[in-house]
């Protein structure tokens, strides 16, 4: 199905007029956004064929190819290949699709960094070491922005040996005192002209083209986006100056249709209004940390860890409500129970969380990498944060679950968009504390003198009798005995998070059969130390396990460092902290 001529929409995988240039037409291949491979678009016009970003797919590649050859077989003349810039995602299918592999079958065209990325084989620029992809030095005859010709102000041929018809001029444009706004034109024909647009930010050599009331933005809409702003290359500064300048094409420009690199088209309107908003949140992402392999690993060892944490929080926050609807409906209160039971989105929350289990055996099969993985966590952190409103939950469901399900998400988004979760430290007395820690995870929530209190008002009795029946006494077998310091002393740490720590650990000991379950608070010099201690009578108990990295990072975010040992029977895990 064609469009008509001027449609700011346009169809997938079809030849359709490019709007603003009735001598072209277009045929996009998008693609549902993913790191395997960008969006690709082929042009048509009288004196040329342009294909924009090939992809990393060797089968997007064949289709493209396919229209590329009818195309050519009826009119033939060049064919150029313009890479918005040179990460892999983009690129990478040219150096193994056997289209390019004839001798001058496809000029490329990048900007002079990318052609140097690419010539060098360059793995750490290109993103393709994040990917585990091997490179091999790829030629790039059309070099835009060249240093050595940006003081041409005629028209100059570019690459005269293979394409003697193509020239280019430089056409900068001052958008304010100290904002210039490098632009280059290329002509092929008299009916043919490209604008090429210099907007680094995402990476050094990102350029958007227009063609038409076309712009090809490349990346430049995700460039601030957590597990993409960070990438080697990024440039906070650069991106700020970009942002501003595409929304001046966009203002001055007869642009109509936006085209990303990855997902769906974007009308000019609606693409000034989201450029508008990323200028504001760039500015707050200064120091955030490099997105590299060692950054990959780590991240989706958290984010391995992290979704374990998660699941488990939710499946206990879960089985509570599910035990205390079931509670409330054999008491004949149906309405109660059908309101406890809507406060989790228990349905979407397991889809969600199944998601991410099926890449993770994916991931653990080999068949996904470590910047994959936290890509992945990041998508299903955002789901859960979406679906996951802690409303009334506090009410009914002991609040430390509550907030525990919120702040580990919190904090994974926080790393993935490469910032450290903030800690609040402070000074506190630490056998008071960590007394407290332990009565509130022991105690019931509500007590019998609590409930007879109640009695005379009956949304709170309700509420009360509720949070009772979904209190699980997981320590009622197993109490847990505390020995303070010797005198009392001080420490500096994240009050909120050291307590998830200490009652996680509790929890996990308790759960897998701890017995004799010990804490006690020693002082040596300035430093603090809570020792948790248990008794395990089964073999092969592996405690912490699996989730030693995870309570190492936990501890790291409250202010202190962790360890565990066995003696025997005994697993002890000890918190050290700084002590005043």
């Amino acid at each position: 199905m064609r469009l008509t001529h001027g449609s700011d929409l346009l169809e997938n995988q079809r030849w359709q007029p490019v709007p603003g240039d009735e001598h072209a037409e277009i045929f996009p291949y998008i693609r549902k956004v993913d790191t395997n491979s960008s969006n690709s678009y082929i042009i048509s016009t009288p004196s040329q064929i342009i294909l924009i970003d090939p992809g990393g797919l060797s089968e997007q590649m064949d289709l493209l190819a396919t229209e590329i050859e009818r195309t050519h077989s009826l009119n033939p003349r060049p064919v150029f290949v313009y890479l918005t810039h040179t990460h892999v995602d983009h690129f990478v299918v040219i150096q193994s699709h056997p289209f390019f592999k004839g001798p001058e079958v496809a000029i490329i065209a990048a900007h002079a960094s990318g052609a140097t990325n690419l010539g060098t084989a360059d793995t750490a620029t290109t993103q393709a070491d994040l990917f585990q992809i091997r490179l091999t030095p790829l030629h790039v005859p059309m070099q835009l922005f060249a240093p050595n010709l940006e003081q041409e102000t005629d028209f100059f041929e570019i690459c005269p040996r293979i394409a003697p018809c193509v020239r280019v001029q430089e056409s900068d444009v001052k958008i304010q005192d100290n904002l210039l706004l490098k632009r280059q034109v290329v002509v092929s024909g008299p009916q043919d002209r490209v604008e090429v647009y210099h907007l680094p930010g995402h990476s050094s050599d990102s350029i958007c083209i227009r063609i038409g009331g076309l712009l090809f933005i490349g990346d430049l809409l995700f460039a601030a986006s957590p597990g993409i702003a960070g990438l080697r290359g990024w440039s906070q500064q650069d991106l700020i100056a970009s942002l501003h300048k595409v929304q001046w094409i966009l203002d001055n420009e007869d642009i109509r249709v936006c085209c990303p690199g990855h997902g769906r088209l974007i009308s000019s309107s609606s693409a000034e209004a989201v450029f508008a908003n990323m200028e504001k949140e760039t500015y707050f992402l200064t120091e955030i940390q490099e997105i590299n392999p060692e950054w990959a690993t780590q991240t989706a060892r958290y984010a391995n860890d992290l979704m374990n944490r998660v699941a488990e929080t939710f499946t206990i926050m879960a089985g509570r409500c599910y035990r205390a609807a079931h509670i409330l409906e054999e008491l004949e209160e149906t309405g109660e129970a059908e309101n406890l039971s809507g406060l989790l989105c228990l349905d979407a929350i397991d889809s969600i969380l199944a998601d991410f289990h099926r890449f993770n055996e994916d991931y653990r099969a080999g068949n996904q990498r470590d910047v994959h993985l936290a890509l992945k966590a990041g998508q299903i952190t955002a789901k859960l944060e979406a679906v996951y409103r802690t409303g009334q939950l506090d009410l009914v469901i002991d609040p430390y679950l509550v907030k525990r399900a919120e702040r580990l998400l919190s904090d994974y988004m926080t790393l993935f968009r490469g910032f450290r979760p903030a800690i609040e430290r402070e000074e506190f007395e630490l056998d008071t504390f960590v007394g407290h820690c332990i009565r509130t995870l022991v105690s019931p929530p509500c007590s019998d003198d609590d409930l007879i209190t109640l009695a005379d008002d009956e949304v709170q009795f309700r509420q009360a009798l509720v949070k009772r029946l979904v209190n699980v006494p997981v320590f009622d077998e197993n109490p847990v005995s505390f020995i303070p310091g010797e005198y009392p002393f001080s420490v500096v740490a994240d009050r909120e998070r050291l307590e998830d720590l200490i009652d996680g650990i509790l929890e996990d000991m308790a759960g897998i059969g701890g017995e004799q379950i010990t804490v006690s608070n020693t002082k040596e010099t300035n430093r603090g130390f809570v020792a948790i201690s248990a008794e395990f009578h089964s073999s092969g108990i592996d405690f912490p396990g699996e989730r030693l990295g995870f309570l190492i990072k936990e501890c790291e975010l409250s202010g202190g460092f962790f360890s565990c040992e066995t003696e025997g029977e005994i697993i002890t895990t000890v918190i050290e902290l700084p002590a005043v």
